[in-house]
């Protein structure tokens, strides 16, 4: 007999292999919801609800920091909102009754020039603010009862939720296209493909309540009448059809017209009062307009980069337009490809047929995925503005947000693997059988809906993609890339329609060190986020249930147990700790070294198989607590063997390595078996 220690089990993480018996012993063949850190493997920490009463089905979230306040933006299929998520608190200096309009604080750092204080259950509204008070108070605001206040009591900078969603009317976008956002000097741009773009930037002085998103200013997509018009004329001056199409449709007031044919500054072969709405005369100025769209929409260096163009109903898949420089805190003056006084332009990357799906900066290039290729875009001045290179000419990505930024280049979700843009190649990153399991495991009908996100603070990058077969419409599965360690992981998300990395407010309240469970020497990982009230996690966005998740809290699914395991089949190790596939061993007990967070069992499994063709007869689950037990006593009998770690309650736990105990009978023909 003889006992095999097996080390470093978090090194290497899962790589899902038909033919286990050729990994090395500290490699993973299965497991879910794991994670791999510094050489150890342990239970992925869960998720809970945060953000609660999201007014919204969210479909796609972000965090933007605009001065001091900090908002995450949820969107939705019709609606935008921003939920004000600083938080920022002071003390009361001196007491206050309940009908005082001005009141007094230690500071109003922190806080907006007009907005919303609470203080215990009473929420106040204010129009105005010196250095220490809060001046034109509007008292029992949102429905609250007026109350009288003791001195040094705490007044919050109200966290709430706000519909920024344009005046005009809500949005037309669908779950298979979403949003992309973007950020240009201080000024949030979204688009969905669907809409104009729209823009969102805030004034001081003006109470957020009524800071709505606007359709994005000198966007390509209006020009206006050369001379009054009748009801019945069928060829149409303007200052410029530079932005039509050849032929469409455009927009006068609540007329639509459409046309066959453009020059320059005129609109021929008009038709009047198409879809059923009312032919018009219109005044000399009038708006003329057209819906101009894009896939994706993206900030670099000063520019906007508008990426897969559709004019009307017209789409230019390959374009790729680009606005003027903007200066600072404001937006681009001009989208105008046609003149040498401004540096906009547009260039149509027609060398592959695929369509472009979004784009990234990187370092000094701005890096273009199409579905079937990638291309650099790198600013080199007048005249051209910018220079195009092919990097790859057969590689590009699977769906728009499916590109992450780290700090080694762009982790993208192609159609056929996983890669890193290093700036100059794409290089693949999945191992072949994660690769299988990856590719043979998407719902092919649900890939537009795959996703890319970077938890920063864990040095991994999530690929989200929706499993065939999991009866939901969102990707509901996350491949985890450690890209410091270059390990993988497989992991449960709820069923997801986007992730968003930034500070979210902790859920559960403080805790005092005398309320704290358990020993130092066996805690299993870093203190829970309740010791500090805010951390830069993923926000997952859920729009089945209008629900929004803070990730790495507790180690629960929202209120669901979860299901954690890691396995390994395919071992093969005799007495002397190497491989022998001829050899019978018989394995009577395994030792894990490893902690858990709860009184709760951890479930270990024994596995055997004769042959390499043959189907492995698993034991019995034997529980094992390390709090009480260094053993765990198995009986198994072949020439191959699998282990398995497994918890399904509420608990968090870590193994950093196991030893097995193993006796050969015989090999191969021997009868002593």
């Amino acid at each position: 007999m003889a006992l095999i220690q097996v080390d470093s089990v978090g090194q290497v993480g899962i790589v899902k292999e038909t033919s286990p018996w050729n990994l090395p012993p500290n490699v993973w063949s299965d497991g879910n919801n794991v994670k791999t850190e510094e050489n150890s493997i342990k239970k992925c920490p869960g998720y809970s609800e945060v953000l609660k009463t999201c007014p919204v089905a969210p479909h796609y979230v972000t965090q933007i920091s605009l001065g001091t306040p900090e908002y995450w933006i949820v969107g939705g299929l019709t609606t935008i909102y921003a939920y004000d998520n600083t938080g920022s608190s002071t003390a009361l200096n001196g007491a206050i009754n309940s009908s005082v309009t001005t009141i007094t604080v230690d500071s109003t750092v922190g806080f907006e020039n007009v907005g919303t204080i609470t203080i215990g259950t009473e929420n106040i509204t204010y129009t105005g603010k010196t250095s220490t008070q809060f001046t034109g108070c509007t008292r029992a605001a949102d429905s609250t009862v007026a109350a009288a206040h003791d001195d040094n009591a705490t007044v919050n900078r109200s966290t709430k939720w706000y519909n920024i969603t344009r005046t005009s009317g809500g949005y037309s976008t669908d779950a298979g296209e979403g949003w992309t956002s973007t950020v240009i000097g201080g000024v949030l741009v979204m688009t969905n493909n669907v809409d104009n773009p729209q823009f969102w930037q805030l004034t001081d002085g003006i109470p957020l309540s009524s800071q709505k998103m606007q359709d994005l200013t000198n966007w390509p997509s209006a020009t206006i009448l050369n001379g009054a018009i009748n009801d019945s004329v069928t060829t149409i001056t303007v200052d410029s059809t530079e932005d039509f199409p050849s032929a469409g449709k455009m927009t006068i007031g609540s007329e639509e017209i459409t046309y066959t044919g453009v020059t320059s500054t005129t609109f021929t072969g008009c038709v009047r009062g198409a879809n059923s709405t009312a032919a018009a005369s219109h005044s000399d100025n009038a708006s003329v307009t057209i819906t101009t769209r894009c896939k994706s929409l993206r900030a670099f260096r000063s520019f906007l980069i508008s990426l897969n163009i559709t004019k009307d109903n017209v789409n230019f898949p390959r374009l790729v337009k680009w606005s003027t420089e903007a200066a600072t805190q404001t937006l681009p003056t001009s989208w105008n490809e046609t003149t040498s006084t401004v540096d906009a332009g547009e260039f149509e990357l027609a060398d592959t047929k695929g369509a472009i799906l979004d784009g990234l900066p990187l370092r000094d290039s701005f890096m273009i995925y199409k579905e079937d290729a990638v291309f650099s875009m790198t600013f080199v001045g007048t005249p051209f503005i910018f220079a195009f290179r092919q990097l790859s000419p057969t590689i590009g990505a699977i769906a728009k947000n499916c590109v992450a930024e780290f700090d080694g280049g762009h982790a993208i979700f192609g159609k056929g693997n996983f890669y890193v843009n290093d700036g100059q190649r794409m290089k693949p990153i999945l191992p072949m059988k994660l690769k299988e399991y990856v590719f043979q495991s998407i719902d092919g009908q649900q890939t537009d809906k795959s996703f890319v996100v970077a938890d920063y603070g864990r040095n991994e990058i999530l690929f989200c993609f929706t499993s065939d077969g999991g009866g939901t419409n969102f990707p509901n599965k996350a491949v985890v890339w450690n890209y410091v360690t270059n390990t993988f992981t497989i992991r449960d998300i709820p069923d997801c329609a986007h992730m968003g990395y930034g500070n979210v407010s902790n859920p559960t309240t403080s805790t005092t060190w005398a309320e704290t469970a358990g020993y130092w020497e066996t805690a299993t990982g870093p203190w829970t986020m309740s010791y500090d009230l805010q951390d830069k996690v993923l926000l997952f966005a859920d729009p089945g249930n209008t629900k929004l998740y803070r990730d790495r809290s507790g180690n629960k699914n929202d209120t669901t147990n979860m299901e954690s395991y890691i396995e390994r089949t395919g071992l093969s190790l005799d007495e002397s700790g190497r491989p022998n596939q001829n050899m019978v061993k018989r394995i009577s007990a395994i030792y894990p070294n490893m902690a858990i967070s709860s009184t709760n069992d951890i479930n270990v499994y024994i596995g055997t198989q004769m042959s390499t063709e043959g189907g492995i007869t698993w034991s019995a689950p034997v529980t094992f607590n390390p709090n009480t037990q260094s053993k765990v006593s198995v009986r198994g009998t072949g020439k191959y063997y699998a282990v398995k770690f497994e918890s399904t309650t509420d608990m968090d736990w870590e193994l950093d390595s196991y030893a097995i105990d193993i006796q050969n009978v015989g090999s191969r023909g021997s009868r002593s078996y």
